[in-house]
Parts: C-alpha cells; sequence; structure tokens
C-alpha cells in the first residue's frame, strides 16, 4: 500500500478498475456517515487498495493488478515501476 500512497498521481488505471474503486468509495463514505463516525477518509485508490490488499480474496487482488495499466515489477520484495 506504501507504493500505491507514494505514487499515487503516475498511477494509471483502467475503466473497470477505477469504476470498482468508485463503487467501493461511495459504500465507505456511506458507512462512514451512517455510522456517524468522525474519521477522514483518504483517496479512494489508497481506500480500495487497502481493502482489497487486506481483506481481498486471490480474485480481487489479481483484478485489482490487472486493473493497473502501468508497468509494475517487483524488486526486492517491493513494487516498483518497471523502467
Amino acid at each position: 500500500m506504501q507504493f500505491v500512497e507514494k505514487n499515487l498521481e503516475k498511477i494509471k488505471l483502467g475503466d473497470a478498475l477505477q469504476g470498482q474503486i468508485e463503487r467501493h468509495y461511495l459504500v465507505t463514505e456511506s458507512l462512514v456517515s451512517y455510522h456517524d463516525m468522525k474519521i477522514k477518509l483518504k483517496d479512494p485508490i489508497i481506500e480500495y487498495a487497502h481493502y482489497v490488499l487486506t481483506k481481498g480474496n486471490y480474485t480481487e487482488k489479481a483484478e485489482f493488478a490487472k486493473g493497473i495499466k502501468n508497468d509494475l515489477v517487483i524488486k526486492d520484495g517491493a513494487i516498483c515501476f518497471s523502467k
């Protein structure tokens, strides 16, 4: 998730993933409001990445990865942009 937060402006999303992120954020906002929680939500992609990477199943994680249009690699155990 640190990668997503640090590279928020550089990450390019596919339309399907963008739609999932927007729906997830609307549901999250609704729940926060309904339960009168005094928290400030982070950027929608950060909230969705947190959900998928911590609680999502394998399919959700795979769809998240496929929805990122940038070329990514894992280097020294961390996600980074390919060069």
